[in-house]
């Protein structure tokens, strides 16, 4: 910006930049009166109903798909899936706040709109909206399903275009106008397109998509109901798959036909990649293109995920990258075998080796979950065998030794001295547990049963007591003796001084 004389600038809307958006039941007298707050009214959910500002109804003249996207955006839903007219959700007054709404989609209020204060409008013209109640990941699910990145369609063939934030909002622009088949909207300059076309062409910056997402993949119980193998088009963008592997749960991981790298790659990534192709959590991580070398054109890079994500794109990534065919991320999904817990160690505190050939070695579980091998050391291992009463450890085990692990960890990073009486006095870690079932810490130990240590309360007390007493009767003997001899005690030593002043004869001979 610079200064003009003569000039008056300001930003496209004047929505309050720290304006956040309320929960969505954000429906109480008292907030919806408040300055600029708005509420659903007459609605059977908590996602309709004719739109009140302020307290007062909204006339419905030119009121459209943009201007309820808005107002739903602002209700903290992720936007509008239709508006209506007419006073559907019944009728409201004719006391109306605003008349002639025209949003352009990036306003954080209603109010920040352009309107008529003015109306002439009566009680059955009210505007209101149905919102869509589903949450942003599984916005991004269908976004990833069916929109296309670095497409574009026929720039020959728009209708007009407009600044809008993101390209959800393009495609709620592109449901807005009767004629628009397919939106384009650019990532650089944030122009949304509305296009006529079904031609399309690559493009970089753009991600484009049609009107409405008809064939998005559906949820079940919250994760992805994930196609067969053979029904899954790997070359659609945001469909994930597994290559090379020699069996269907393993590969490398591809992303719309790219494979994705492994910078950054851990159990967290894995396990969402194995959770959205159906499978219930994640055997074994690869890197360095563990199923066979990849092309060098990659689809993610640096992939950081919570691990409970309901597909892969939607966690944190780069999509440039500085990888090589040698660089391809892998998994092994786990194919659902289960591991019997025996119901004395299903218990908490309870300590126990599971999956050896006897009891003196096995993986190690604590309160009916294992143990991650992360930081597992020998110390750890003898403080376990001892617990169990065994004499010592023979050697600490990584990785499964004894066989699968459940996913669900009790602790990880254990620490123990080495001489704790009890494995719950080792510090240990319960949260953020980053490992997958081959990653259990196991034990052997030593068959030879430990020798019990002489009890630390009532006996020794006592004969703590006894000892003290005695000593504190020899004190007094050997004082009373000494009382006893004084004199004879100071007349011996006087006179040894006195031999020794003289230079004769030793000192107390």
């Amino acid at each position: 910006k610079k200064s003009t004389e003569g000039a008056i600038s300001g930003p496209r809307n004047c929505s309050d930049p720290n304006y956040t958006a309320p929960p969505s039941d954000n429906t109480t007298p008292s907030t919806c009166d408040s300055p600029g707050a708005i509420c659903l009214r007459g609605g059977l959910n908590e996602n309709e109903g004719n739109i009140m500002v302020e307290g007062q109804p909204i006339c419905d003249d030119d009121w459209n798909l943009i201007n309820a996207h808005v107002a739903c955006k602002q209700l903290g839903f992720i936007g509008a899936k239709s508006f209506t007219k007419e006073s559907k959700f019944g009728m409201t007054g004719d006391n109306f706040k605003m008349d002639n709404v025209r949003c352009d989609g990036t306003e954080e209020r209603l109010v920040d709109c352009n309107y008529q204060p003015h109306h002439d409008c009566s009680d059955g013209e009210a505007a209101g909206v149905v919102c869509d109640n589903r949450t942003k990941d599984e916005e991004e699910v269908e976004e990833l399903s069916c929109f296309q990145p670095g497409i574009s369609y026929s720039p020959g063939d728009w209708i007009d275009y407009d600044i809008v934030l993101s390209a959800f909002d393009c495609q709620v622009h592109c449901a807005a106008h009767p004629e628009c088949q397919h939106f384009s909207f650019y990532k650089d300059t944030q122009k949304c397109y509305r296009k006529t076309s079904n031609n399309s062409f690559p493009s970089a910056a753009a991600i484009s998509g049609p009107r409405k997402c008809a064939n998005a993949i559906a949820l079940v119980n919250g994760t992805t109901a994930a196609p067969t193998t053979t029904e899954r088009n790997c070359d659609i963008p945001g469909v994930v798959c597994l290559r090379n592997g020699n069996t269907p749960n393993e590969g490398n991981v591809f992303v719309g036909g790219k494979p994705v790298c492994d910078d950054g790659w851990d159990t967290r990534d894995a396990r969402v990649v194995c959770h959205e192709l159906g499978y219930p959590d994640v055997l074994q991580t690869y890197v360095e293109s563990h199923f066979g070398a990849v092309n060098d054109v990659f689809a993610m890079d640096n992939v950081e995920c919570r691990g409970d994500e309901i597909k892969l794109g939607i966690c944190s990534h780069s999509t440039t990258d500085d990888c090589g065919a040698t660089e391809g991320a892998g998994v092994a999904c786990d194919n659902g075998t289960a591991i019997e817990i025996p119901a004395e160690c299903n218990v908490a505190g309870k300590l126990c080796l599971i999956g050896g050939s006897n009891e003196f070695k096995g993986n190690v579980y604590f309160g009916g979950k294992p143990i991650c091998d992360d930081g597992w050391s020998f110390a750890n291992a003898h403080v376990v065998c001892t617990s169990l009463g065994f004499a010592e450890a023979v050697k600490a085990e990584k990785e499964s030794v004894y066989g699968m692990v459940p996913s669900r960890y009790g602790a990880t990073d254990v620490s123990c001295q080495g001489g704790e009486n009890s494995f719950s006095m080792c510090n240990m870690r319960t949260d953020d547990i980053n490992c997958n079932r081959m990653e259990g810490a196991g034990v052997e130990c030593r068959p030879e049963r430990r020798t019990p240590r002489k009890s630390t309360t009532s006996g020794s007390s006592a004969g703590s007591i006894v000892t003290g007493l005695l000593v504190v009767v020899t004190m007094v003997a050997i004082g009373g003796s000494v009382w006893h001899f004084r004199e004879k005690i100071q007349h011996v030593l006087s006179r040894e001084i006195m031999v020794r002043v003289s230079g004769t004869g030793p000192l107390l001979s």
